[in-house]
């Protein structure tokens, strides 16, 4: 969201749909409440939820400066039954409602396979790009969030907390494939 946000013709709303572990709020320095879970639950408004970026402008205090192009929806106060509110298809409402008014929209999700909710939001989504978490990901759990996508446009995966990128000519993937120990491995320069 932050890498959109920096073209600043492009409106980003981000919103955190992990209403068990949401963390969003405490990278951006925003309040945590009220968010998607009020919304969801029919407790707040489209109005109330919606926050904008607005770090101070201080090269003293470290921080990134506001930007005006990106507006957050926090998680909310979260709850044990947040499977029910995100399946009861009030997202799809709020997204309709605000598409007109972004250029971007992205859901952070909870984890795939650990809850149904990631599901939920990506059907409710015109696509969904996958995150793994490099050298720590097994293959055939990447393989397996692909496929509870199945029903859904999957973008790509992205690889983060890649450490230590071989620099070499060989791209080299972390992905171990589960069981061997082994890794799986491209090597740009074969042909074919």
């Amino acid at each position: 969201a932050m890498s959109l946000a920096r073209n600043e013709t492009h409106r980003i709303l981000l919103i955190d749909a992990d209403l068990r572990g949401p963390s969003l709020h405490t990278m951006l320095g925003a309040p945590r409440t009220p968010g998607l879970t009020e919304y969801l639950a029919r407790g707040a408004e489209v109005i109330d939820i919606l926050q904008r970026h607005q770090a101070p402008r201080n090269a003293e205090s470290g921080l990134e400066p506001s930007i005006p192009n990106l507006t957050f929806i926090p998680a909310g106060a979260g709850g044990d039954n947040s499977s029910e509110l995100v399946a009861n298809h009030r997202i799809e409402e709020l997204i309709a409602t605000l598409a007109p008014h972004f250029d971007w929209i992205l859901i952070d999700s909870p984890p795939v396979l650990a809850f149904a909710d990631a599901i939920d939001l990506g059907r409710a989504a015109d696509a969904v790009l996958l995150v793994a978490r490099g050298a720590s990901t097994p293959f055939d759990v990447a393989q397996r969030a692909q496929a509870a996508f199945s029903n859904s446009r999957i973008l790509g995966f992205v690889l983060n907390a890649v450490k230590d990128a071989p620099r070499n000519t060989s791209y080299y993937y972390g992905y171990k494939d589960g069981g061997s120990g082994s890794y799986w491995r491209k090597d740009k320069r074969r042909k074919g």
